[in-house]
């Protein structure tokens, strides 16, 4: 997964997510066959997409308040 750094993703979500993932592996160790270790992974992409997308059209959307004057004097 890539991630957009305007959006603030990046290193802490990789730390994060490489830490869930690993967690949802040493679980299926210890208790094999408990949950299911693929969907268990998938959901927790999938909660990172979402809080992503979500934060990168908040991000996006912020420019709007960088079209004045004083901002074009500076491009």
């Amino acid at each position: 997964m890539a991630f957009d750094p305007l959006s603030s993703q990046g290193m802490i979500t990789a730390m994060r997510v490489g830490c869930a993932v690993g967690t949802a592996i040493a679980q299926e160790i210890l208790a094999p066959g408990s949950k299911d270790l693929t969907s268990g992974i998938r959901e927790i992409y999938s909660q990172v997409w979402s809080k992503y997308v979500k934060e990168k059209r908040y991000f996006y959307s912020q420019g709007k308040r960088f079209n004045g004057e004083f901002w074009r004097a500076r491009e």
